[in-house]
């Protein structure tokens, strides 16, 4: 059986992608931006963490 990992799983087109690799055999997971998801192979990305890790490059010195 293959892994498949898909980026936002918890949308309207991300449910419906998990439901069809799902029926073909597939064992799927999400990686999702939301905390309140709690499903097995569900994965939380805080988005916002790392983003403000990224600094703007000064390239005007």
């Amino acid at each position: 059986m293959k892994n498949i990992l898909i980026t936002g799983g918890t949308g309207l087109v991300g449910t419906e992608i998990r439901k069809l690799l799902g029926a073909r055999g597939y064992n799927t997971g999400i990686l999702t931006g939301r905390k309140d998801i709690q499903e097995e192979n569900s994965f939380y990305w805080n988005y916002e963490k790392e983003l403000s890790m990224i600094r703007p490059l000064n390239l005007l010195m």
